[in-house]
């Protein structure tokens, strides 16, 4: 295995390289896109439990005293 990169020449080391910072771009594009995912989700979740709890305190509001 270690035979291997010792015939590498310079285009090949150029090439891993160019290929490293590529993968890097890609996995920086993909966790920044599940994070904005996910605060996506959170912020519908507490929309819909906001107005869950405003819905149960106007029903409350509404009831007649016993």
């Amino acid at each position: 295995m270690i035979d291997m990169f010792e015939e590498w020449g310079v285009q090949e080391w150029v090439l891993l390289v160019l290929e490293l910072f590529a993968i890097g771009i890609i996995l920086w594009f993909l966790v920044w896109k599940i994070r904005s995912k996910l605060n996506e989700v959170e912020t519908r979740h507490q929309f819909v439990t906001q107005r869950r709890l405003d819905e149960k305190n106007l029903e409350k509001s509404n009831q007649p005293p016993n």
